[in-house]
């Protein structure tokens, strides 16, 4: 990733930092910057960029992603999005932490959360299919400027929006050799999981 970022000439951690919201904003400012715009980067080139940083996640060893999408219109009342999102995830890094022989996992979240008390409590609650035992301590909050992971999955979140907000399946289609997959070699529902919908995109392989 570093690599990829003085390529852009971006300026080290924890400054510039890039989310891919950052690829279809056209504006910069000090309040909310956007270093691709202040670099005087076109549409085209930024989408790019977010390619490039999708691709560099596909070629890392060791790498699985998994993505929840909520659609509010299925909530029921005193449902919440977040909270609900939160715990399939969780659920199926559980899965993938035992998959083929136990390990440990840790959950780092960006901190800008409101509900990151709830989220706590999810985790120690654990879901209507499992609990959370490979999941050390609860879940750790830090600044997604100062930590790179954090803002790679954040690709892997703008990746699956793109999908379902707008129909656009092309960074989806970039990570999908990634996608977790269950036991039948199945990523629908096991990487990518449509919350009480089957909306999925066809995707190659």
């Amino acid at each position: 990733m570093a690599a990829l970022r003085r390529k852009w000439s971006l300026a080290p951690l924890p400054h510039d930092e890039i989310k891919m919201q950052h690829v279809g904003m056209d504006k910069h400012s000090e309040k909310k910057p956007n270093p691709l715009v202040r670099d005087g980067h076109e549409r085209a080139a930024r989408i790019e960029y977010a390619s490039a940083a999708l691709t560099h996640l596909v070629s890392t060893p060791s790498v699985m992603a998994m993505a929840v999408g909520v659609d509010r219109r299925q909530l029921r009342d005193g449902e919440n999005a977040i909270i609900w999102a939160f715990r399939l995830l969780m659920e199926r890094f559980e899965f993938s932490l035992n998959n083929e022989h136990e390990r440990v996992g840790i959950v780092i979240c960006d901190n800008d959360n409101s509900e990151d008390s709830r989220m706590r409590t999810a985790m120690y609650a654990g879901t209507v299919w499992t609990d959370l035992p490979n999941i050390a301590e609860t879940v750790m909050f830090v600044p997604s400027h100062h930590s790179p992971g954090v803002q790679l999955a954040d690709f892997v979140v703008g990746a699956a929006s793109r999908w379902w907000n707008f129909r656009d399946s092309k960074y989806l289609q970039i990570i999908r050799p990634i996608l977790r997959t269950d036991g039948k070699g199945n990523w629908r529902g096991a990487g990518l999981k449509s919350f009480r919908s089957p909306d999925y995109p066809d995707l190659d392989g």
